[in-house]
């Protein structure tokens, strides 16, 4: 059946009145009539947006996807059917648009989602989830105000009753009656049920993860005000608001509580941690990089948007090299004459010292409030000394701001509104937003590095290797280690060290893998990763002769390395093969 089949007539006394001669018609996009009517109506509804999922799926951006399906493509899409259908004449209908949500989501995310993770998900931003609401749970929710406030004198229709009496029992069981709570319906609107069963599903939530720390430090901090700004930004590169399609599904995944690394997996920058399925270790190792930084970086831009004319790193003198200042902002102190000194601190909830206290801290501030408490003892000797106040600056991994940066972050967004022209508000937000997608892009590099390299049949593969093998099907490949040399090669990264002109590349330098078709001419497939990896998996030394066709691929070249990357073929020419500037090709200068 398609959404064409249903009959609509037109007045004849004006052709713009849509006018039905059945029983069954539609009304503003709404099927009223039978049950077997409005079910058939929303299973072409639900066909017709099969091709929505589909383009979602389709672009490869899994952070602007999300927020398309939340905003734009799951509840909002129907939430006027169920304001005037009652959800017995739709529940199949809907369910099966619920679930092809999900559906959805679970393939942005890259996992199957648990049921705890589908019930967050299912959840309003403000409570942890992503804002992919159901239409079956919030049905009854919209239809039984509305029909009120449309028809306050129809409480005995059938319909309305038997929605009222599910609600009932569910948000008022002290109530008898349900023409009583019929009642109270007409005086109460639609969002204010909807939060009350969001607060039903968020303590059921919470009730199973009863045995777990973990997952409840987790479901605190998200839940937390402001921790999820950062979810409603618009995913704008520009502006460095966006993440990357690993760096999303790192970071959903880590906001769902699904496990992110196998039992069996170790660090791959320390190789002797295990990684936890909660990914605490991959957001607190010290070989990952400072978040920390990152993170104040951001600030000392904003305060200089202000122009609060910030200074960075002070307080340390010869005798006594701690600084207390992360960022000194003069004349910012309570007193109006002290200078602030901004000490940044990244903590993350699943510490032995916090798990308890933030498991049980209902406001998610256990982690960050401790954090707070530990700089002002290291810090308030000497700040007091040099005539500073200190500000701790605390933030936890799932971007809960401390108490005690509120105030600050208020003079912050008015100055910044008023040197910019925006409202305070709107400040406000954009300095939270930006922070908390900053600490998730930091977040999101730290769980990819800490992953050790994936193989396929024993060998290193990395995302152009995989491109690569569907991009090829049609070319019958004969893979073969070649050990010859490799003249002019220069790896160009940051954490690879530089290999010279030699001729060879040592294991630990490099890996790579020659492939020579069964027709044609031979070419070199060469992936840059981390030493220590190459050396665990025992990757040889690889090379092709000169005036081969080489590809050079590594995660660790910058795009702003690009230029410089071509010392990678020598004298030969170098051709970029991919937006984010890691992979390029060319022809090997030397001789074999």
């Amino acid at each position: 059946m398609e959404l064409n089949d249903f009959p609509i007539q037109r007045a004849k006394n004006d052709g713009n009145i849509p006018v039905s001669a059945h029983f069954n018609f539609i009304v503003l996009g709404s099927p009223i009539g039978s049950p077997e009517f409005c079910e058939g109506w929303m299973s072409a509804a639900t066909s017709k947006a099969e091709l929505l999922f589909d383009r979602l799926s389709e672009l490869n951006d899994p952070h602007t996807a999300a927020l398309l399906l939340s905003s734009c493509c799951s509840f909002g899409k129907f939430v006027h059917v169920i304001r005037t259908v009652p959800l017995s004449h739709a529940r199949n209908g809907l369910a099966r648009f619920d679930n092809r949500v999900l559906q959805c989501f679970s393939d942005l995310v890259g996992d199957v989602l648990s049921p705890t993770a589908k019930l967050q998900a299912k959840l309003g931003r403000s409570r942890g989830g992503f804002g992919i609401r159901s239409l079956v749970r919030h049905a009854n929710a919209a239809f039984v105000p509305s029909f009120c406030h449309a028809l306050p004198d129809s409480g005995d229709n059938a319909s309305l009753r038997l929605a009222a009496e599910e609600l009932r029992r569910e948000l008022r069981p002290d109530l008898n009656s349900t023409l009583c709570f019929i009642e109270e319906c007409g005086r109460m609107p639609q969002v204010q049920f909807s939060a009350l069963l969001e607060d039903r599903d968020l303590t059921s939530l919470a009730a199973s993860f009863y045995n777990s720390f973990a997952d409840l430090a987790r479901l605190n901090s998200v839940c937390a005000p402001h921790s999820s700004t950062w979810l409603e930004m618009p995913p704008s590169k520009g502006l460095g608001l966006h993440l990357n399609p690993p760096q999303a599904r790192a970071i959903f995944k880590l906001r769902l509580g699904l496990q992110l690394f196998d039992k069996s997996m170790f660090c791959d920058k320390c190789d002797l941690k295990l990684l936890d399925p909660h990914g605490h270790h991959a957001l607190t190792c010290k070989c990952m990089g400072s978040r920390h930084n990152r993170v104040a970086d951001v600030l000392f831009d904003f305060l200089r948007l202000g122009q609060f004319r910030p200074s960075k790193e002070m307080g340390a003198c010869a005798n006594d090299l701690e600084r207390p200042a992360d960022i000194l902002v003069p004349g910012l102190a309570q007193n109006g004459s002290q200078d602030l000194a901004v000490d940044v601190t990244v903590v993350s909830a699943l510490s032995q010292s916090a798990l308890v206290e933030s498991a049980l801290t209902l406001d998610g501030s256990g982690a960050v409030h401790l954090a707070e408490l530990k700089k002002h003892e290291e810090n308030d000797a000497k700040c007091l000394r040099l005539g500073w106040e200190c500000l701790a600056f605390a933030m936890d991994t799932h971007g809960r701001f401390g108490d005690e940066s509120a105030p600050f972050l208020r003079t912050l967004a008015s100055r910044v509104g008023a040197q910019s022209g925006v409202s305070f508000a709107s400040a406000l937000r954009s300095i939270r937003g930006k922070l908390g997608i900053t600490l998730m892009r930091a977040n999101g590099d730290a769980i990819i590095a800490a992953r050790p390299l994936p193989s396929i049949d024993g060998k290193l593969i990395g995302p152009v290797d995989i491109h690569r093998m569907g991009s090829v099907a049609d070319v019958q490949w004969e893979p073969r280690i070649l050990p010859c040399s490799l003249s002019s090669l220069v790896a160009v990264s940051p954490l690879l060290p530089a290999v010279p002109r030699s001729d060879s590349v040592s294991p630990g330098r490099g890996a790579a893998q020659a492939r020579l078709p069964s027709h044609g001419a031979p070419s070199l497939s060469l992936s840059l990763y981390p030493p220590r990896a190459v050396e665990r998996e025992g990757v040889l030394p690889v090379s092709v002769p000169a005036c081969t066709p080489i590809s050079v691929f590594s995660p660790f070249v910058p795009a702003a390395a690009a230029a410089a990357a071509a010392a990678v073929l020598g004298s030969g020419p170098l051709f970029p093969m991919s937006s984010e500037g890691a992979e390029f090709a060319g022809c090997a200068s030397g001789t074999s």
